[in-house]
């Protein structure tokens, strides 16, 4: 699942260089499900900005990481970028 979304992520990143976005979310599941459970708001908040949700269900620190330094980073501008990730992250013995 992560990978069709990934490649889904890349491929409008490319078809649309240079875009502007007004809001960048990056995060796990909470963040990804936004574009379900939140449909009360989301449709609000995506009529009113330009936003690329970057939440992966199942994500960890490390990976958000990897994805912003390997494209997902790339090729646009933000106004604000909101990251909220940690969840899936197992604390330290």
């Amino acid at each position: 699942m992560w990978y069709g979304r990934l490649r889904q992520h890349r491929k409008a990143i490319a078809e649309n260089a240079s875009k502007k976005y007004d809001l960048v979310f990056c995060g796990d599941s909470i963040t990804h499900l936004w574009e379900g459970y939140g449909k009360e708001v989301y449709p609000d908040i995506t009529n009113r900005y330009s936003v690329l949700n970057l939440g992966y269900c199942g994500d960890s620190i490390q990976h958000l990481l990897w994805r912003l330094r390997n494209g997902e980073g790339q090729g646009y501008t933000a106004k604000l970028f909101m990251v909220m990730i940690g969840t899936n992250n197992p604390s330290d013995p």
